[in-house]
């Protein structure tokens, strides 16, 4: 959502000298854009809302308070207001500016199309002409835009389980032992990653990652980790909705020995429902290889899925607090396997800005994964119980800085029926990242 305000933010600084003009007709537009003047947008909303609509008569309150909603983040109440606007005032100056801003705010491509090509020939005012022209070369520039960003961190943090969370033996009938389950470690940890994206047209791209990350653990080199990971990917708008479809592979070693090798294919869709409410889902299928040495031939088929709801607070709604179900299971590929698992949780998340320099995020989460032994006679051989819950606040010295500092603060534990899988693992760790976007 950063980048599109950031899109319209050259429009609606423009807009003031605008409405100002309209000031002095009646008492309630003067209210208005008093309320607009001191980024009161709610009252602003809530005022035009309770004034009668009588048509025309009523078209520079309709105006006014379009653009408070805009402000607000409220593009549904923004286009709500100026389509009502349009249909008895279709010349309206400055009308078609402000709806194709709220139609590029709900990623809808159609209406967007549609009001830009509107834009081109509306009457504006002088001081409207300027900026318009602006927006809409910044919008047919990104339609073709090419990108390409590089990330880098460094860590530095202290776990109570020295296994980190490095594998997923813990899962798959493999116990660790004890000494590493229990064994506190300081690690270090370094990741660099590139992202290159080729917009294809409005809301439309490919795009390509890499991503490799170093784990050492200097009192228990035995689980050091590296992970090598890749992903493809392309996105496009469906209706309203943002769809995502990603091939992802990685490749895990731990102390310099293959451990891991995945490779799944995911699609995810996001929608803003509301002005309040954002709905998103994902499911991911994919191939798990394990470099176990007493069961050389395991692989196994993974599926995960997820959905969430977030609700948008703030002024201009750019926090945001959720909830959401996840939930999947993996089955052995090998025709003569008895093993089989099926994992439901639920999670509750934020997403937090604290003034100018501090965001805050964090989790919540629990789930039951099961395990059963198909054609067997003892049905689920073994129940988890998981908990976890993480924390990071970061920091930059103002909100283009491409530096910042992160604080990572977990909690993760597993209570298993047969005791030897349980564990209860606390981290924390400092980050310094660069980020060039």
């Amino acid at each position: 959502m950063s980048r599109k305000l950031c899109v319209i933010a050259l429009a609606l600084l423009a807009v003031t000298g605008r409405v100002t003009a309209l000031a002095g007709e009646d008492a309630n537009l003067t209210s208005l854009l008093s309320l607009l003047k001191a980024e009161r947008y709610e009252e602003c909303i809530k005022l035009e809302r309770s004034t009668p609509y009588n048509g025309p008569r009523n078209a520079q309150l309709t105006y006014v308070a379009g653009i408070c909603a805009l402000r607000a983040n409220r593009p549904y109440a923004a286009r709500s207001a100026i389509s009502r606007l349009l249909q008895d005032a279709p010349q309206y100056p400055g009308a078609w500016f402000a709806k194709a801003q709220a139609d590029y705010l709900l990623h809808d491509r159609a209406a967007l199309n549609e009001s830009s090509v509107a834009l081109a020939s509306a009457k504006l005012p002088q001081e409207l002409k300027q900026p318009a022209r602006d927006w809409l070369a910044r919008l047919h520039a990104a339609e073709h835009e090419s990108v390409v960003t590089a990330n880098a961190e460094i860590g530095l943090g202290y776990s109570s389980n020295a296994n980190a969370g490095t594998t997923e033996s813990d899962y798959l009938g493999q116990s660790l032992p004890t000494f590493v389950q229990r064994k506190s470690s300081e690690f270090a940890e370094t990741t660099a990653s590139a992202i290159a994206a080729k917009n294809l047209g409005t809301f439309e791209r490919i795009f390509g990652a890499i991503r490799v990350t170093r784990r050492d653990n200097p009192s228990a080199s035995f689980v050091n980790q590296t992970i090598v990971s890749v992903a493809a990917g392309y996105q496009r708008p469906l209706g309203n909705w943002a769809v995502t479809s990603v091939f992802r592979a990685f490749d895990e070693r731990v102390a310099g020995a293959k451990q891991r090798q995945f490779g799944s294919l995911e699609a995810s869709a996001t929608r803003r429902v509301s002005d309040d409410w954002e709905a998103s889902g994902a499911i991911r299928v994919g191939r798990l290889n394990y470099r176990i040495v007493s069961r050389p031939d395991l692989d196994v088929w993974r599926i995960q899925w997820s959905a969430d709801a977030s609700r948008l607070v703030g002024r201009l709604r750019r926090n945001r607090v959720g909830f959401g179900i996840l939930g999947g299971g993996d089955e052995e590929v090998i025709f003569r396997s008895s093993y089989g698992n099926s994992r439901l949780g639920v999670r509750t998340f934020f997403d937090v800005s604290i003034g100018e320099h501090v965001q805050v995020t964090g989790e919540a989460a629990f789930s039951l994964t099961s395990f059963d032994v198909h054609g067997g006679f003892a049905g689920i051989t073994r129940l988890d119980k998981q908990n976890i819950l993480a924390t990071t606040l970061t920091w930059k010295s103002n909100r283009t800085s491409r530096w910042s500092i992160e604080a990572r603060v977990a909690h993760r534990e597993l209570d298993s029926n047969v005791t030897v899988f349980g564990f209860n693992q606390n981290q924390a760790a400092l980050y310094l990242i660069y980020r060039d976007r």
